[in-house]
């Protein structure tokens, strides 16, 4: 597999958006709108708040849609707040596991209140992952033991550079043969280095992988097996 250069994928993005739309700020606008009807549309109240350092309006609309639109069915999230909300509500009306990981005891309390799956408290470390000194989840045996077609890396904390680059050790040994990975905010340095090492891992394991960019004034990046295809149109 040919791997795509952080830089690469970022220009296109951009030069997608600047044909597109004025800026981020109004693809922001257009998500929203998506996402509200969308929600209506399933008989969800719109109850979530994307704003500040919570999931925003893309990474939600992006969410619905794969749990709406592909065969997803085991989920593992890497950080709480209104993602996590969001899955629990929806897996009252699809068929969908979910496993979420926080590392703050007093924010994984307060979520794991207002939702109906589990949220596994998994301490951050700082050890050697492929090679790089980070802060990483201590994982829990109940994480490591699971196998998930879609992963949603959106914690911990970022640590220029490789941010994240721990979610590399659950994607190495937990990730289906078809699946999804969502990276949220991508757009950043940090996290473009952490997509490139999951291409890395990923080729190195013999998965063909696809790439689709998407935001508003955060970007994600969904890396997916041909079976779910279906997310370029998102």
């Amino acid at each position: 597999m040919k791997l795509t250069r952080p830089e690469q994928w970022l220009k296109r993005y951009r030069l997608g958006v600047a044909r597109t739309v004025s800026a981020p700020s109004a693809r922001e606008l257009q998500y929203q709108s998506l996402f509200t009807r969308d929600l209506g549309q399933l008989g969800l109240n719109d109850v979530y708040y994307p704003t500040g350092s919570s999931a925003n309006s893309s990474l939600l609309y992006c969410l619905l849609r794969i749990v709406r639109d592909t065969p997803v069915t085991s989920i593992l999230e890497l950080g709480c707040g209104e993602s996590t909300r969001l899955l629990s509500d929806l897996r009252t009306i699809e068929p969908i596991e979910i496993v979420s990981v926080e590392h703050d005891p007093l924010w994984r309390d307060l979520i794991a209140g207002q939702v109906q799956h589990p949220i596994e408290l998994c301490p951050l470390e700082s050890r050697n992952v492929l090679g790089r000194s980070v802060d990483a989840y201590t994982w829990s045996k109940r994480v490591m033991d699971g196998q998930y077609d879609l992963i949603l890396v959106d914690r911990p904390p970022r640590t220029p550079p490789h941010s994240r680059r721990g979610a590399l050790e659950v994607i190495a040994k937990t990730l289906a043969d078809d699946f999804i990975i969502l990276v949220d905010d991508a757009e950043r340095r940090g996290e473009a280095d952490t997509v490139q090492e999951i291409q890395r891992l990923l080729s190195s394991q013999g998965k063909q992988v696809q790439t689709h960019v998407l935001g508003g004034l955060q970007t994600q990046v969904l890396l997916f097996s041909e079976k779910m295809s279906t997310v370029r149109s998102f």
